[in-house]
């Protein structure tokens, strides 16, 4: 799952550059963790109460500070490419992504960032690509409507939403979903 939302992020164009790269980050420093011992981190819960034990939980290169990170981000993408699959079934869909991208942002991540930080996605938003180019590009050079783009889109929405709820659920039910600004 990892690699492919990297891989969907890179479609997105420059504009998704800051998102990819703290995604990539925050995977990074997880695999890192994992290859300590496979064994006993094959799931999060493991790594996370470690880090409870040791009080490192608010620490700014813990596991725990990269999975929320992470989860946020994944939020983004979600919520972004939710957006442009409801739009598909209106009368008029929009051309651009851009207010997507504020709804998405909104609801993901402006919360936890500063002033600085949203303004600087309210700069990075402006070169983000025309709709129909982004699904052209998401169609990865098959010939097809932007309404199978979008339908093909759904499940893979869907799945990540799933895994998002699985992340949010264990952080949770370990106190862990804090809300610290960047």
């Amino acid at each position: 799952m990892a690699s492919c939302i990297i891989s969907t992020v890179e479609l997105l164009g420059k504009a998704f550059t800051p998102v990819k790269s703290d995604i990539s980050q925050n995977i990074q420093k997880l695999e890192r963790i994992y290859i300590t011992d496979h064994e006993k981190y094959s799931e999060f819960r493991p790594i996370l109460q470690d880090e409870i034990e040791r009080n490192l939980t608010r620490e700014k290169n813990s596991a725990t500070n990269s999975l929320l990170w992470l989860k946020r981000a994944l939020q983004f993408i979600a919520c972004l490419l939710d957006q442009i699959v409801k739009d598909e079934v209106k009368e008029e869909p929009s051309e651009s992504i851009v207010p997507f991208c504020l709804v998405a942002y909104e609801n993901a991540l402006k919360r936890y960032h500063g002033w600085m930080i949203q303004k600087v996605f309210q700069v990075l938003i402006k070169v983000a690509p025309r709709k129909k180019d982004l699904l052209r590009t998401l169609a990865n050079g098959e010939e097809c409507t932007d309404s199978q783009v979008v339908a093909d889109m759904e499940p893979y929405v869907s799945l990540l939403n799933a895994n998002i709820n699985s992340v949010h659920n264990l952080l949770a039910s370990m106190n862990l979903n804090f809300d610290d600004r960047v």
